[in-house]
């Protein structure tokens, strides 16, 4: 499968094209290959996958939502459940496996937790968990959830990937970088995670 036609700015290419590899495991449910790249890199570029897919989770979440933000609980707990039960019709891989915890309650406590609250997945996870569950919940969003205009989860990333601000900076990219400062205003100091960061 080819890369998408262009990667956003703000973010080295090589960190989108990690992302896309990683949700592209995720849907054909290479579990195996998702831990390799887990291991072969660092804990910050690692973080800087999660931000992507935090932030394609976020683009989603709130174009298929109405005002306000932050969603609701409710809410919330409705878009995990479909997640989870729009994957049953994709006829893809993913809609069979998963993380050993990537269950409706799961979606949902990682979609209100880390994406809406801005907690660091390292604290609501296990660290075998940590970067698979967002990867994989990212990529069932893509795969579940297709908009109008998209008729592969490829399409939809891409969508999302060509979003501009009023600027034309990528709003993904955006989201990213909010994500990633709102999970450094509420880590404590002494945070093993920021020290890895600052590696």
């Amino acid at each position: 499968m080819s890369s998408p036609s262009r990667w956003p700015c703000l973010f080295p290419p090589r960190i989108y094209e990690l992302t896309h590899k990683m949700l592209e495991h995720a849907v054909h449910a290479e579990q195996a290959d998702l831990i390799i790249i887990q291991l072969a890199e660092t804990a910050d570029t690692c973080q800087l996958i999660v931000d992507q897919c935090i932030a394609l989770a976020d683009c989603i979440l709130d174009r298929r939502t109405a005002a306000p933000w932050p969603p609701t609980k409710d809410v919330i707990r409705v878009f995990a459940k479909t997640t989870v039960t729009g994957l049953q019709n994709s006829g893809e891989k993913i809609a069979h496996t998963g993380p050993p915890a990537a269950t409706s309650d799961a979606v949902y406590t990682y979609l209100a937790r880390v994406v809406v609250d801005g907690e660091a997945a390292t604290h609501v996870f296990p660290p075998g968990e940590s970067v698979i569950l967002p990867a994989w919940t990212t990529a069932a969003m893509l795969v579940s959830l297709l908009p109008e205009g998209a008729s592969t989860w490829q399409d939809h990333l891409q969508m999302i990937w060509d979003l501009e601000t009023t600027d034309g900076i990528n709003y993904c990219a955006l989201a990213a970088i909010h994500s990633r400062a709102r999970r450094r205003q509420v880590r404590p100091a002494d945070d093993p995670e920021e020290t890895a960061e600052q590696e």
